[in-house]
């Protein structure tokens, strides 16, 4: 068919008549009338809930570059990994003020005055000299936008913990299964019998050892120690690069050696592992990381790198 001007001026004569005949069709989304869903939890919005807390605090004042954005725990770069770095989760770092059994998680429900995260948001207390109250490392317009909030933020937060420290869904949490713990580390150089000295945290290895026996004591709330698994460690001179480094089997025995763990008290470590030092000279550091693993969890990392850098000098050696 040959087209010509007049061919297509018919054309398009037929296509707007076509177009402007047709009936109009109404969007069917426009007057979409949607359920009042404001007694769903999953709708939690109130200032006092995790949803809450999180946007108007975690999120713009902890969740920083450098701070709690998962460099360091707890995580409050979303409310999930808020929640779980906190309800029931045990601490990293306690009061050496109060009794060591005082605080047992960051946010124990139902018991502000037991929970550490309301505890470090107004006392100060800290290690070598870091006394400090949370939130920390704020600009200006942060800063006075938690003065003038501070007040009522505290009183939401100790509404949360105080009803139940509720999820995002307005369910009550319980008691899982935690990942395995390690309250104490102690060494000895050659073979000795007298473990090395800390300072400023870290171990003291005398010049010219050969060969450092570590020992390790291990805890975990269900998983009893001889059934912990994987048992591997590695050493690096870097505080945060074990990528590139070989691990190492850890040994376990049923005749363990009694001493000091973390927070002076006296503990059997069952764990323990012989590494040559022979090429390491004054003032180098080495820093060891652990992996086990219990019945019910992954492959736990002890230090990892959101450990706060005073608990990762706990696990490494200065050699003098």
């Amino acid at each position: 068919m040959k087209f010509t001007k007049k061919t297509l001026f018919l054309c398009l004569i037929v296509f707007v008549g076509f177009f402007s005949c047709k009936k109009e069709i109404d969007n069917p989304y426009d007057n979409l009338t949607y359920p009042d869903n404001s007694d769903d939890p999953s709708y939690l919005v109130a200032n006092h809930t995790i949803n809450g807390l999180h946007d108007r605090i975690f999120s713009p004042l902890c969740a920083n570059s450098g701070c709690h954005d998962g460099t360091l725990e707890p995580d409050f770069r979303t409310i999930e990994s808020t929640y779980n770095t906190l309800v029931y989760h045990p601490l990293i770092k306690n009061d050496p003020n109060y009794p060591t059994n005082h605080f047992t998680y960051r946010v124990l429900p139902g018991d502000t005055t037991k929970s550490m995260l309301y505890h470090r948001l107004t006392v100060e207390f800290g290690e070598l000299g870091q006394k400090n109250i949370m939130p920390l490392g704020l600009d200006t317009d942060e800063k006075l936008y938690w003065n003038q909030n501070k007040q009522q933020f505290l009183a939401d937060i100790r509404k949360w913990i105080n009803e139940g420290a509720k999820d995002m869904f307005g369910n009550s949490p319980s008691l899982g299964n935690f990942e395995p713990e390690i309250k104490g580390l102690v060494a000895y150089a050659d073979g000795g019998s007298t473990p090395l000295l800390r300072n400023n945290i870290l171990l003291q290895v005398p010049a010219g050892t050969q060969n450092i026996t570590v020992w390790y004591s291990y805890d975990d709330d269900v998983t009893t120690v001889q059934n912990l698994t994987n048992n591997k460690a590695k050493f690096s001179t870097s505080a945060y690069n074990f990528n590139n480094v070989s691990e190492q089997s850890i040994t376990y025995t049923n005749t363990p050696i009694s001493e000091l763990g973390f927070k002076n008290t006296m503990l059997d470590f069952y764990h323990y592992i012989t590494i040559d030092v022979s090429s390491y000279t004054t003032d180098d550091l080495l820093y060891n990381r652990i992996y086990i693993q219990d019945e019910h969890n992954t492959i736990t990392e002890i230090p990892s790198d959101g450990t706060d850098f005073p608990i990762i000098k706990r696990y490494a050696f200065e050699f003098n």
